[in-house]
């Protein structure tokens, strides 16, 4: 995984405090369609993930995505860093859906409480259980503009996505 994050240097962010401590961070590849039917039936494990599984999202074009790390130490964790870590990654959706670079699913894995709380409070639907530990979520984006948080929040990322997929 460090060699396929630092592969890929657009696709991940993180947040600093004013201490210059981590905060936050998000990672988000594009998988290649078979990788991304074993790792989002939760079939593999995402410590496994390399470089051969991904595709760089340089161009226009569909892809799988996958939310490979997103987080908030816990010991600095509040509603605002929360916030600002998921706004700061649909933004990212965003600003790919603006340059024709689209995602027909997104995927994430999580295990904890506090990730499930997340994944369901951005409108991400549970849809299988992780083998590993833990619980698997995915927004369909073909069908963005009907996500509830994406609609009320992301009113250009659904404009986009009905464009391209709706009938």
């Amino acid at each position: 995984s460090f060699y396929l994050i630092h592969s890929m240097p657009g696709n991940w962010l993180v947040f600093l405090n004013e201490e210059k401590k981590i905060v936050a961070y998000w990672v988000f590849i594009a998988l290649k369609e078979e990788a991304y039917k074993e790792i989002g039936a939760g079939k593999v494990n995402e410590l496994d993930i390399c470089l051969e599984d991904a595709r760089f999202i340089d161009m226009p074009g569909i892809y799988k995505g996958y939310l490979l790390i997103c987080g908030t130490i816990a010991e600095l964790r509040t509603p605002q860093v929360v916030n600002t870590l998921y706004s700061s990654w649909l933004m990212f959706v965003e600003n790919c859906a603006n340059q024709g670079i689209l995602f027909s699913e997104i995927a994430s894995m999580v295990g904890s409480a506090a990730g499930n709380s997340s994944l369901q409070n951005i409108g991400m639907k549970y849809y299988a259980d992780y083998d590993f530990g833990g619980k698997m979520y995915k927004y369909d984006m073909t069908q963005a503009w009907e996500i509830d948080f994406l609609r009320k929040n992301y009113p250009m990322l659904c404009e986009i996505y009905k464009k391209e997929f709706g009938s």
